[in-house]
């Protein structure tokens, strides 16, 4: 059984250091941080599957050979 002091100690010590001016100070900026990352990662993926579905055709032909039957013949 766990003493009713320590946990109110506990509490105390974690809202002074959630409340420290380091903490406010920069909450805001690591903030900014995680959303600027964050909305350059899904533009990032969002332009990759762009270019993938534009130019990959879904068969070979792109890659190698031309398809047709020139092409295949020389």
């Amino acid at each position: 059984m766990s003493s009713l002091p320590a946990i109110r100690t506990l509490q105390r010590r974690l809202n002074y250091y959630l409340n420290s001016p380091v903490f406010k100070k920069y909450c805001r900026s690591v903030r900014d941080f995680f959303i600027v990352g964050g909305l350059t990662l899904f533009t990032l993926m969002v332009l990759l599957v762009i270019i993938i579905l534009f130019f990959l055709d879904g068969n070979m032909a792109s890659i190698g050979s031309c398809g047709t039957s020139d092409c295949i013949d020389q």
